[in-house]
């Protein structure tokens, strides 16, 4: 979670709460918007190493693009309240978030911590969903994984014993592999 400024505080400390809440381990990167870019850039390669990035941010938003621009993983935008003059209760920041040119942010509602958790919960379920599923599988004929559990069949010609036929399952086919590798 990356926070533009203090005044920021009470809906990270609310998006922060609700992550936590569903699971999420937090990593809080707090004070480091565009006014002061280099607080940014000093933490930018732990920032990238998340899964998903909130980005909290009052008055112009810009940070949700700057953190958009640095990181290859989606960031949930919250635009807050917080801002004087032409920040508008937030609605500037929710403008130019929205209108932002990085690719792969997407906005919540203004003040919505909570929403900006879960979006990141909803994202990053939907991330270790597709992980277990790439993991229950077992490469096949090109093209097409075969699942665990699926049947298969091999036949080698064996130059000194003729054609040598194997079958079984994917999940017992990985432990066959397991065993031939330990033993090279």
């Amino acid at each position: 979670m990356v926070t533009a400024g203090t005044a920021d505080g009470p809906v990270a400390d609310e998006a922060a709460a609700v992550a936590r809440a569903t699971g999420l381990q937090v990593a809080e990167f707090r004070d480091v918007g565009v006014a002061g870019l280099h607080r940014l850039l000093a933490v930018a390669d732990d920032i990238a190493a998340a899964d998903v990035v909130i980005v909290i941010a009052g008055m112009e938003g810009a940070l949700a693009s700057a953190v958009g621009g640095l990181v290859g993983v989606p960031v949930v935008a919250v635009p807050t309240s917080t801002g004087y003059g032409a920040a508008l209760d937030g609605i500037t920041a929710l403008l130019a978030m929205m209108t932002s040119c990085a690719a792969g942010v997407c906005v919540v509602n203004i003040d919505s911590g909570f929403g900006g958790a879960m979006a990141a919960h909803r994202l990053t379920f939907t991330m270790r969903r597709q992980a277990a599923a790439l993991r229950a599988r077992e490469p096949g004929l090109p093209g097409e994984p075969e699942r665990r559990g699926a049947r298969w069949t091999e036949e080698r010609d064996t130059s000194d014993a003729g054609t040598e036929r194997r079958e079984g399952t994917v999940a017992g086919r990985a432990e066959l592999r397991g065993r031939s590798e330990a033993a090279t």
